[in-house]
Protein backbone atom coordinates (compact mmCIF):
# COMPACT_ATOMS: atom_id res chain seq x y z
CA UNK A 1 0.00 0.00 0.00
CA UNK A 2 2.49 2.34 0.77
CA UNK A 3 0.66 4.52 2.59
CA UNK A 4 3.24 5.52 5.59
CA UNK A 5 6.28 6.46 2.75
CA UNK A 6 3.54 8.76 1.24
CA UNK A 7 2.36 10.52 4.28
CA UNK A 8 6.38 10.78 4.74
CA UNK A 9 7.29 11.65 1.52
CA UNK A 10 4.04 14.45 1.27
CA UNK A 11 5.54 15.78 4.84
CA UNK A 12 5.07 20.00 4.99
CA UNK A 13 5.79 22.57 7.39
CA UNK A 14 2.89 22.45 10.39
CA UNK A 15 0.46 25.34 9.48
CA UNK A 16 -1.05 26.69 12.27
CA UNK A 17 -3.79 25.23 14.33
CA UNK A 18 -6.62 27.40 13.85
CA UNK A 19 -6.21 26.21 9.98
CA UNK A 20 -7.00 22.64 10.88
CA UNK A 21 -9.73 24.58 12.93
CA UNK A 22 -11.22 26.40 10.00
CA UNK A 23 -11.47 23.24 8.06
CA UNK A 24 -13.08 21.41 10.20
CA UNK A 25 -15.66 23.27 10.80
CA UNK A 26 -16.67 24.28 6.94
CA UNK A 27 -16.57 20.52 6.08
CA UNK A 28 -18.95 19.53 9.21
CA UNK A 29 -21.48 22.62 8.24
CA UNK A 30 -21.20 20.69 4.51
CA UNK A 31 -22.31 17.12 6.66
CA UNK A 32 -24.74 19.50 8.98
CA UNK A 33 -28.03 18.30 7.32
CA UNK A 34 -27.14 15.05 5.59
CA UNK A 35 -29.74 12.03 6.32
CA UNK A 36 -28.82 9.24 8.68
CA UNK A 37 -28.05 6.56 5.86
CA UNK A 38 -25.92 9.37 4.10
CA UNK A 39 -23.60 9.49 7.48
CA UNK A 40 -23.43 5.90 7.69
CA UNK A 41 -22.45 5.39 4.91
CA UNK A 42 -19.21 7.89 5.26
CA UNK A 43 -18.77 6.04 8.70
CA UNK A 44 -18.43 2.23 6.71
CA UNK A 45 -16.22 3.99 4.23
CA UNK A 46 -13.71 4.39 6.86
CA UNK A 47 -13.67 0.84 8.20
CA UNK A 48 -13.53 -0.46 5.09
CA UNK A 49 -10.64 1.33 4.10
CA UNK A 50 -8.67 1.00 7.37
CA UNK A 51 -9.90 -2.64 7.96
CA UNK A 52 -8.34 -3.79 4.53
CA UNK A 53 -5.82 -6.54 6.07
CA UNK A 54 -2.91 -5.22 4.18
CA UNK A 55 -3.96 -1.78 5.40
CA UNK A 56 -4.33 -2.67 8.86
CA UNK A 57 -1.23 -4.60 9.13
CA UNK A 58 0.75 -1.55 7.69
CA UNK A 59 -0.71 0.71 10.01
CA UNK A 60 -0.53 -1.47 12.86
CA UNK A 61 3.38 -2.56 12.58
CA UNK A 62 4.35 1.35 11.71
CA UNK A 63 2.98 2.42 14.97
CA UNK A 64 4.66 -0.89 17.14
CA UNK A 65 7.79 0.02 15.04
CA UNK A 66 7.84 3.55 15.94
CA UNK A 67 7.14 2.81 19.84
CA UNK A 68 8.27 -0.53 20.29
CA UNK A 69 5.72 -1.01 22.87
CA UNK A 70 3.11 -3.82 22.81
CA UNK A 71 2.73 -6.67 19.89
CA UNK A 72 1.90 -5.83 16.08
CA UNK A 73 -0.06 -8.44 15.57
CA UNK A 74 -2.29 -8.18 18.48
CA UNK A 75 -2.48 -4.40 17.80
CA UNK A 76 -4.01 -5.63 14.39
CA UNK A 77 -6.86 -7.78 15.96
CA UNK A 78 -7.47 -5.28 18.55
CA UNK A 79 -8.40 -2.93 15.82
CA UNK A 80 -10.51 -5.26 13.48
CA UNK A 81 -11.88 -5.81 17.27
CA UNK A 82 -12.49 -2.17 17.63
CA UNK A 83 -13.82 -0.85 14.37
CA UNK A 84 -16.12 -4.13 14.44
CA UNK A 85 -16.91 -3.43 17.68
CA UNK A 86 -17.69 -0.11 17.30
CA UNK A 87 -19.86 -0.54 13.89
CA UNK A 88 -22.45 -2.83 15.85
CA UNK A 89 -22.91 -0.39 18.50
CA UNK A 90 -23.98 2.14 15.73
CA UNK A 91 -25.65 -0.25 13.67
CA UNK A 92 -29.32 0.85 13.35
CA UNK A 93 -28.73 3.78 15.61
CA UNK A 94 -30.10 7.55 15.00
CA UNK A 95 -28.12 10.08 15.97
CA UNK A 96 -29.91 13.07 14.24
CA UNK A 97 -33.34 14.79 14.69
CA UNK A 98 -36.04 13.20 16.65
CA UNK A 99 -34.01 10.19 18.48
CA UNK A 100 -36.36 9.71 21.68
CA UNK A 101 -39.62 9.94 23.53
CA UNK A 102 -42.21 9.97 26.21
CA UNK A 103 -45.42 10.49 25.48
CA UNK A 104 -46.79 9.71 28.98
CA UNK A 105 -44.31 13.11 30.19
CA UNK A 106 -45.33 14.55 26.70
CA UNK A 107 -41.20 14.84 25.91
CA UNK A 108 -38.83 14.76 23.34
CA UNK A 109 -35.19 14.62 22.71
CA UNK A 110 -33.47 15.85 18.93
CA UNK A 111 -30.05 15.29 18.71
CA UNK A 112 -27.74 17.88 16.97
CA UNK A 113 -24.20 17.76 16.40
CA UNK A 114 -21.56 19.44 18.54
CA UNK A 115 -19.00 20.59 15.77
CA UNK A 116 -15.39 20.39 16.06
CA UNK A 117 -13.84 17.65 18.48
CA UNK A 118 -10.20 17.14 19.36
CA UNK A 119 -8.82 14.06 19.75
CA UNK A 120 -6.00 13.02 21.88
CA UNK A 121 -4.84 9.60 21.48
CA UNK A 122 -1.99 7.66 23.58
CA UNK A 123 1.35 5.61 22.23
CA UNK A 124 -0.79 2.41 22.99
CA UNK A 125 -3.10 1.34 20.62
CA UNK A 126 -3.30 4.58 18.50
CA UNK A 127 -4.88 3.07 15.35
CA UNK A 128 -7.61 1.98 16.72
CA UNK A 129 -7.94 5.46 18.66
CA UNK A 130 -7.60 7.06 16.28
CA UNK A 131 -10.06 5.40 13.70
CA UNK A 132 -12.90 4.69 16.60
CA UNK A 133 -13.08 8.68 17.40
CA UNK A 134 -12.61 9.47 13.91
CA UNK A 135 -15.45 7.04 12.70
CA UNK A 136 -18.10 8.28 16.56
CA UNK A 137 -17.30 11.47 14.70
CA UNK A 138 -18.56 11.32 11.34
CA UNK A 139 -21.37 9.11 12.84
CA UNK A 140 -22.35 12.17 14.83
CA UNK A 141 -22.20 14.89 12.12
CA UNK A 142 -18.93 16.37 13.73
CA UNK A 143 -15.98 17.25 12.37
CA UNK A 144 -12.51 15.68 14.26
CA UNK A 145 -9.00 16.51 14.48
CA UNK A 146 -6.55 14.52 15.69
CA UNK A 147 -3.23 14.59 17.78
CA UNK A 148 -1.92 11.92 18.12
CA UNK A 149 0.98 10.64 20.96
CA UNK A 150 4.16 12.16 19.46
CA UNK A 151 5.43 8.79 19.02
CA UNK A 152 3.23 7.71 16.74
CA UNK A 153 3.17 10.58 14.49
CA UNK A 154 3.64 8.73 11.15
CA UNK A 155 1.65 6.20 11.64
CA UNK A 156 -0.69 8.13 12.79
CA UNK A 157 -0.70 10.53 9.91
CA UNK A 158 -0.86 7.38 7.87
CA UNK A 159 -4.35 5.99 9.07
CA UNK A 160 -6.00 9.54 8.82
CA UNK A 161 -5.02 9.64 5.34
CA UNK A 162 -6.58 6.22 4.98
CA UNK A 163 -9.41 7.38 6.77
CA UNK A 164 -9.77 10.27 4.42
CA UNK A 165 -9.72 8.27 1.63
CA UNK A 166 -12.56 6.10 2.48
CA UNK A 167 -14.63 9.59 3.28
CA UNK A 168 -13.43 10.67 -0.36
CA UNK A 169 -14.79 7.23 -1.62
CA UNK A 170 -17.90 7.84 0.12
CA UNK A 171 -18.68 11.39 -0.95
CA UNK A 172 -18.35 13.46 2.46
CA UNK A 173 -15.33 16.36 2.75
CA UNK A 174 -11.91 14.65 3.47
CA UNK A 175 -11.64 17.87 6.34
CA UNK A 176 -13.98 15.83 8.06
CA UNK A 177 -10.74 14.06 10.01
CA UNK A 178 -7.77 15.91 9.89
CA UNK A 179 -4.25 15.43 11.73
CA UNK A 180 -2.34 17.73 13.80
CA UNK A 181 1.01 17.80 11.92
CA UNK A 182 3.90 18.25 14.05
CA UNK A 183 1.84 17.18 17.90
CA UNK A 184 3.63 18.34 20.50
CA UNK A 185 2.27 19.58 24.06
CA UNK A 186 1.69 23.45 23.04
CA UNK A 187 -0.15 22.26 20.19
CA UNK A 188 -2.08 19.78 21.87
CA UNK A 189 -3.16 22.48 24.19
CA UNK A 190 -4.25 25.02 21.30
CA UNK A 191 -6.23 21.93 19.56
CA UNK A 192 -8.12 21.84 23.17
CA UNK A 193 -8.35 25.38 23.75
CA UNK A 194 -9.99 26.05 20.11
CA UNK A 195 -12.11 22.89 19.41
CA UNK A 196 -15.97 22.51 20.90
CA UNK A 197 -15.12 19.18 22.88
CA UNK A 198 -11.93 17.18 23.64
CA UNK A 199 -11.76 13.66 23.85
CA UNK A 200 -8.49 12.22 25.67
CA UNK A 201 -6.63 9.09 26.08
CA UNK A 202 -3.35 8.63 27.46
CA UNK A 203 -1.31 9.67 30.84
CA UNK A 204 -2.12 12.10 33.43
CA UNK A 205 -0.56 15.22 32.55
CA UNK A 206 -2.50 14.66 28.40
CA UNK A 207 -5.75 14.64 30.40
CA UNK A 208 -4.60 17.67 32.88
CA UNK A 209 -3.40 19.37 29.71
CA UNK A 210 -7.20 18.54 28.08
CA UNK A 211 -8.96 19.75 31.15
CA UNK A 212 -7.61 23.03 31.92
CA UNK A 213 -8.16 24.37 28.53
CA UNK A 214 -12.02 25.29 29.50
CA UNK A 215 -13.61 23.07 26.91
CA UNK A 216 -16.01 20.38 27.70
CA UNK A 217 -13.51 17.11 27.95
CA UNK A 218 -14.37 13.81 28.36
CA UNK A 219 -11.13 11.59 29.19
CA UNK A 220 -9.85 8.64 30.61
CA UNK A 221 -8.24 7.31 33.50
CA UNK A 222 -5.23 5.48 35.39
CA UNK A 223 -6.33 1.71 35.10
CA UNK A 224 -5.27 -0.87 38.02
CA UNK A 225 -7.76 -3.46 37.84
CA UNK A 226 -7.75 -5.83 40.81
CA UNK A 227 -9.35 -9.17 40.30
CA UNK A 228 -11.04 -11.79 43.11
CA UNK A 229 -10.67 -15.12 42.63
CA UNK A 230 -13.13 -16.87 45.34
CA UNK A 231 -13.24 -20.27 46.41
CA UNK A 232 -16.56 -21.30 44.12
CA UNK A 233 -14.94 -19.79 40.96
CA UNK A 234 -14.04 -22.02 37.74
CA UNK A 235 -10.39 -21.76 38.18
CA UNK A 236 -9.48 -22.95 34.71
CA UNK A 237 -11.87 -20.20 33.04
CA UNK A 238 -10.23 -17.65 35.32
CA UNK A 239 -6.88 -18.57 34.35
CA UNK A 240 -7.55 -18.72 30.78
CA UNK A 241 -9.49 -15.19 31.33
CA UNK A 242 -6.64 -13.58 33.30
CA UNK A 243 -3.72 -15.02 31.34
CA UNK A 244 -5.67 -13.92 27.76
CA UNK A 245 -6.19 -10.31 29.23
CA UNK A 246 -2.48 -9.63 30.94
CA UNK A 247 -0.73 -11.13 28.28
CA UNK A 248 -2.88 -9.64 25.27
CA UNK A 249 -0.47 -6.71 23.52
CA UNK A 250 1.78 -7.34 26.36
CA UNK A 251 -0.35 -5.90 28.71
CA UNK A 252 -0.20 -2.50 27.15
CA UNK A 253 -3.99 -2.12 27.81
CA UNK A 254 -5.20 0.00 31.14
CA UNK A 255 -7.75 -2.73 31.70
CA UNK A 256 -4.83 -5.67 32.16
CA UNK A 257 -4.87 -7.70 34.99
CA UNK A 258 -2.70 -5.52 37.38
CA UNK A 259 -3.42 -7.17 41.06
CA UNK A 260 -4.61 -10.83 41.71
CA UNK A 261 -7.15 -11.87 45.44
CA UNK A 262 -6.90 -14.90 45.47
CA UNK A 263 -9.35 -17.23 48.15
CA UNK A 264 -6.63 -18.77 50.70
CA UNK A 265 -7.75 -22.31 50.27
CA UNK A 266 -7.32 -21.94 46.35
CA UNK A 267 -3.76 -20.64 46.18
CA UNK A 268 -1.88 -22.96 45.47
CA UNK A 269 -4.70 -24.58 42.73
CA UNK A 270 -4.54 -21.18 41.59
CA UNK A 271 -1.01 -20.35 41.13
CA UNK A 272 -0.55 -24.42 39.10
CA UNK A 273 -3.39 -22.90 36.77
CA UNK A 274 -1.79 -19.79 36.06
CA UNK A 275 1.93 -21.40 35.63
CA UNK A 276 0.70 -23.94 33.61
CA UNK A 277 -0.73 -21.10 31.11
CA UNK A 278 3.10 -19.72 30.94
CA UNK A 279 3.07 -17.45 34.17
CA UNK A 280 6.13 -17.20 36.64
CA UNK A 281 5.73 -16.61 39.77
CA UNK A 282 9.07 -15.16 41.20
CA UNK A 283 10.43 -15.90 44.66
CA UNK A 284 11.32 -12.76 46.88
CA UNK A 285 14.69 -12.19 45.04
CA UNK A 286 13.24 -12.30 41.41
CA UNK A 287 10.43 -10.58 43.03
CA UNK A 288 12.85 -7.55 44.67
CA UNK A 289 14.78 -7.29 41.59
CA UNK A 290 11.73 -7.09 39.27
CA UNK A 291 10.87 -4.20 41.78
CA UNK A 292 14.32 -2.66 41.09
CA UNK A 293 14.14 -2.52 36.99
CA UNK A 294 10.66 -1.71 36.31
CA UNK A 295 10.30 0.46 38.77
CA UNK A 296 13.89 2.72 39.73
CA UNK A 297 12.97 5.09 42.11
CA UNK A 298 9.49 4.16 42.30
CA UNK A 299 8.42 5.03 38.99
CA UNK A 300 7.59 3.13 36.14
CA UNK A 301 10.71 2.60 33.68
CA UNK A 302 8.93 3.30 29.77
CA UNK A 303 11.94 0.67 28.50
CA UNK A 304 9.17 -1.70 30.19
CA UNK A 305 6.32 -0.97 28.90
CA UNK A 306 4.85 -3.19 26.45
CA UNK A 307 7.34 -5.37 26.38
CA UNK A 308 7.39 -9.14 26.40
CA UNK A 309 7.62 -11.33 29.58
CA UNK A 310 10.80 -12.83 28.92
CA UNK A 311 12.21 -9.17 27.81
CA UNK A 312 11.19 -7.68 31.07
CA UNK A 313 12.65 -11.15 32.90
CA UNK A 314 16.13 -10.96 31.39
CA UNK A 315 16.46 -6.92 32.58
CA UNK A 316 15.55 -7.82 35.96
CA UNK A 317 18.23 -11.18 36.15
CA UNK A 318 14.65 -13.06 37.12
CA UNK A 319 15.53 -16.80 35.30
CA UNK A 320 12.43 -17.08 34.06
CA UNK A 321 11.61 -20.71 31.83
CA UNK A 322 11.07 -20.72 27.69
CA UNK A 323 7.66 -19.50 26.95
CA UNK A 324 7.01 -17.34 29.82
CA UNK A 325 4.18 -14.86 28.91
CA UNK A 326 3.70 -13.01 32.10
CA UNK A 327 5.60 -12.59 35.25
CA UNK A 328 3.85 -12.52 39.25
CA UNK A 329 4.93 -11.51 42.06
CA UNK A 330 3.64 -11.72 45.67
CA UNK A 331 2.75 -8.18 46.74
CA UNK A 332 4.27 -6.62 50.15
CA UNK A 333 2.18 -6.05 53.54
CA UNK A 334 2.34 -2.22 52.62
CA UNK A 335 0.64 -1.56 49.41
CA UNK A 336 1.02 1.72 49.52
CA UNK A 337 4.85 1.31 48.79
CA UNK A 338 5.23 -1.66 47.47
CA UNK A 339 5.25 -0.03 43.25
CA UNK A 340 4.49 -4.06 42.38
CA UNK A 341 0.28 -2.61 43.18
CA UNK A 342 0.96 0.36 40.82
CA UNK A 343 -0.15 0.76 36.99
CA UNK A 344 2.31 -1.70 34.93
CA UNK A 345 1.50 -1.68 31.64
CA UNK A 346 3.52 -4.47 31.06
CA UNK A 347 2.71 -8.62 31.45
CA UNK A 348 3.21 -8.45 35.28
CA UNK A 349 1.07 -9.37 37.99
CA UNK A 350 0.71 -8.84 41.60
CA UNK A 351 -0.49 -11.80 43.50
CA UNK A 352 -1.79 -11.74 47.19
CA UNK A 353 -4.49 -14.24 49.06
CA UNK A 354 -7.25 -13.41 51.69
CA UNK A 355 -9.39 -14.97 54.25
CA UNK A 356 -12.73 -14.34 54.76
CA UNK A 357 -14.64 -12.35 52.13
CA UNK A 358 -14.58 -9.00 53.61
CA UNK A 359 -11.00 -8.95 53.64
CA UNK A 360 -10.89 -9.63 50.08
CA UNK A 361 -13.15 -6.71 49.37
CA UNK A 362 -11.43 -4.17 51.36
CA UNK A 363 -8.16 -5.40 49.23
CA UNK A 364 -10.29 -4.25 45.90
CA UNK A 365 -10.86 -0.68 47.69
CA UNK A 366 -7.14 -0.23 48.92
CA UNK A 367 -5.39 -1.63 45.79
CA UNK A 368 -8.00 0.58 43.43
CA UNK A 369 -7.20 3.83 45.45
CA UNK A 370 -3.52 3.42 44.90
CA UNK A 371 -3.22 3.69 41.16
CA UNK A 372 -6.64 3.21 39.31
CA UNK A 373 -9.47 4.45 41.72
CA UNK A 374 -12.77 4.55 39.94
CA UNK A 375 -11.60 2.48 36.75
CA UNK A 376 -12.52 -1.32 37.57
CA UNK A 377 -12.69 -4.41 39.05
CA UNK A 378 -13.45 -8.09 38.66
CA UNK A 379 -13.91 -11.01 40.12
CA UNK A 380 -14.20 -14.95 39.21
CA UNK A 381 -17.24 -16.45 40.98
CA UNK A 382 -20.18 -18.46 41.41
CA UNK A 383 -21.65 -17.53 44.54
CA UNK A 384 -23.93 -14.57 43.68
CA UNK A 385 -23.33 -13.07 46.94
CA UNK A 386 -19.99 -12.19 46.90
CA UNK A 387 -20.65 -10.34 43.29
CA UNK A 388 -23.04 -8.66 44.86
CA UNK A 389 -21.25 -7.20 47.88
CA UNK A 390 -17.93 -6.39 45.57
CA UNK A 391 -20.27 -4.18 43.34
CA UNK A 392 -21.69 -2.64 46.18
CA UNK A 393 -18.65 -2.22 47.94
CA UNK A 394 -15.82 -1.20 45.07
CA UNK A 395 -15.25 2.39 43.88
CA UNK A 396 -15.34 1.73 40.28
CA UNK A 397 -17.05 2.48 37.49
CA UNK A 398 -17.21 -1.14 35.66
CA UNK A 399 -17.30 -4.89 37.32
CA UNK A 400 -16.31 -7.59 34.96
CA UNK A 401 -18.03 -11.22 36.27
CA UNK A 402 -15.95 -14.15 35.15
CA UNK A 403 -14.19 -12.52 32.38
CA UNK A 404 -11.47 -10.90 31.46
CA UNK A 405 -11.00 -6.89 32.70
CA UNK A 406 -8.31 -6.10 29.76
CA UNK A 407 -10.52 -7.94 27.14
CA UNK A 408 -14.33 -6.65 28.12
CA UNK A 409 -13.50 -3.57 29.70
CA UNK A 410 -13.68 -1.48 26.92
CA UNK A 411 -16.38 -3.36 24.99
CA UNK A 412 -16.75 -7.14 23.94
CA UNK A 413 -18.61 -9.53 21.62
CA UNK A 414 -18.82 -11.66 25.37
CA UNK A 415 -20.28 -9.23 27.26
CA UNK A 416 -22.76 -5.73 26.57
CA UNK A 417 -20.45 -3.18 27.32
CA UNK A 418 -20.12 -0.50 24.77
CA UNK A 419 -17.17 -0.43 22.74
CA UNK A 420 -14.95 2.50 22.67
CA UNK A 421 -11.54 3.97 22.70
CA UNK A 422 -11.74 5.95 26.39
CA UNK A 423 -12.89 4.53 29.80
CA UNK A 424 -13.77 7.42 31.92
CA UNK A 425 -13.66 6.60 35.95
CA UNK A 426 -16.21 9.24 37.61
CA UNK A 427 -14.99 11.81 40.07
CA UNK A 428 -13.52 8.51 42.15
CA UNK A 429 -10.54 9.22 38.47
CA UNK A 430 -11.05 12.88 38.27
CA UNK A 431 -13.77 12.03 35.12
CA UNK A 432 -17.00 13.26 34.41
CA UNK A 433 -18.26 10.56 33.44
CA UNK A 434 -18.53 6.54 35.00
CA UNK A 435 -19.17 4.97 31.39
CA UNK A 436 -16.70 3.87 28.35
CA UNK A 437 -17.22 7.45 26.00
CA UNK A 438 -19.54 6.54 22.79
CA UNK A 439 -21.33 8.37 20.36
CA UNK A 440 -24.08 9.47 22.89
CA UNK A 441 -21.25 11.98 24.47
CA UNK A 442 -20.68 13.42 21.00
CA UNK A 443 -23.99 14.96 20.43
CA UNK A 444 -26.21 17.97 21.98
CA UNK A 445 -29.37 17.60 22.90
CA UNK A 446 -32.27 19.74 22.58
CA UNK A 447 -35.40 18.43 25.02
CA UNK A 448 -38.85 19.36 23.94
CA UNK A 449 -41.50 20.10 26.53
CA UNK A 450 -45.61 19.88 25.62
CA UNK A 451 -48.00 21.04 28.72
CA UNK A 452 -48.87 18.49 30.79
CA UNK A 453 -51.14 18.54 34.02
CA UNK A 454 -49.70 16.40 36.73
CA UNK A 455 -50.76 15.94 40.62
CA UNK A 456 -48.17 16.59 43.08
CA UNK A 457 -48.02 14.76 45.83
CA UNK A 458 -48.78 16.65 49.63
CA UNK A 459 -46.24 18.01 51.76
CA UNK A 460 -47.37 15.62 54.19
CA UNK A 461 -46.37 12.50 52.19
CA UNK A 462 -43.50 14.11 50.70
CA UNK A 463 -42.51 14.71 54.65
CA UNK A 464 -42.91 11.15 55.99
CA UNK A 465 -39.71 9.71 56.01
CA UNK A 466 -38.48 12.38 58.38
CA UNK A 467 -41.54 12.33 60.40
CA UNK A 468 -41.45 8.59 61.46
CA UNK A 469 -37.67 9.25 62.78
CA UNK A 470 -39.00 13.07 64.31
CA UNK A 471 -41.86 11.00 66.05
CA UNK A 472 -39.84 7.69 67.06
CA UNK A 473 -37.09 10.21 68.45
CA UNK A 474 -39.54 12.69 70.01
Amino acid sequence: MGTIRAVERSAVLPKPVSEFISGARAAQRTIADWPQKRVDAAVAAIAWHICRPETARELTGSAYSQTGIGSPEDAFVQLGRRVHGALSDFHGVQTLGLIEAEPERRLRRYAKPIGVIGVLTPATAPIAAITVNAMTAVKTRNAAVICANPGVRSAGAAAVEVIRQGLKAAGAPVDLVQFLTEPARSRAVELAEQCDMVIATGGAATVRRASAAGRPTYSGGPGNAVVIIDETADLTQAADAIVAGKTFDNGTSCSAESTLIVARAISGLMRAELTARGVHFCDAAEGARLRATVWPDGKLFRGAVGQPATRIAKLAGVEAPDGTRALAADIGADPESDPMCGEKLSPIMGFTTYGGFDEAVALVRRLTAIAGRGHSCGIHSSNASHVERLAEAAEVSRMMVNQSTGLGNSGSFGNGMPFTSTISCGSWGGSTLNENVTWRRFLNYTWVSEPLQRPAPSWETLMEPYLAIADATA
